[in-house]
């Protein structure tokens, strides 16, 4: 029984901790791909900041410029996961060399499900007529209308709101890069307005 109880308060713990690292990685990586001044960079790793920066200012300027930050199909040109999987491919690299197999095995899991949560919800931020916006769910069509619009904002100030999906905010607010902005919360189930473009 008590192999059984610390089996789950170890998973549970160590879920915790994939969480927040998936997260603060996330945050970084989107954080770097923003550096646009490479000149204090080591030669060595100058062409990968670039590349980075290069396939995420796509995403801004060519895909979801302000004024067009929704469309009616989503962009499909797999240049976010150009731009952050060699870089996540690298750091389950390095944990695969320090941790033993199951621990591994368990933040590839996790972290996967959950960047791939991340990048669903950061999909339809961009989809004109999501889901979400018609869900007969008040409190899920709010809690994704503020997360769209704290996300609309960072396409407008882009040194802000660097959370990606919108599912963890803590690195926003400790780095000094969340600001908080209004959005029109939905009380009638009627209500189809759609947020400004």
């Amino acid at each position: 029984m008590a192999s059984a109880l610390w089996n789950v308060v170890e998973f549970c713990s160590l879920s915790v901790i994939i969480w927040y690292l998936t997260f603060f990685t996330e945050w970084c990586l989107h954080v770097f791909s923003h550096w646009n001044d490479f000149s204090g960079f080591p030669w060595l790793l100058r062409p990968w900041a670039e590349y980075i920066h290069m396939h995420h200012m796509r995403h801004h300027v060519e895909h979801y410029p302000v004024g067009n930050l929704r469309r009616d199909t989503p962009v499909q040109n797999g240049s976010g996961a150009r731009a952050f999987g060699p870089p996540i491919a690298i750091i389950w690299a390095f944990f695969y060399c320090i941790l033993p197999i199951y621990y591994w095995r368990v933040l590839v899991s996790e972290s996967s499900i959950l960047i791939l949560a991340s990048n669903y919800l950061h999909s339809q931020y961009h989809l004109a007529g999501s889901w979400f916006e018609t869900t007969k769910y008040l409190w899920l069509r709010n809690w994704f209308n503020k997360r769209r619009s704290l996300h609309f904002y960072h396409h407008r100030h882009m040194r802000k709101n660097m959370t990606l999906g919108g599912l963890e905010y803590k690195f926003d607010k400790l780095g000094s890069t969340f600001t908080e902005v209004h959005y029109k919360k939905i009380d009638d189930p009627s209500d189809d307005q759609q947020l400004d473009k």
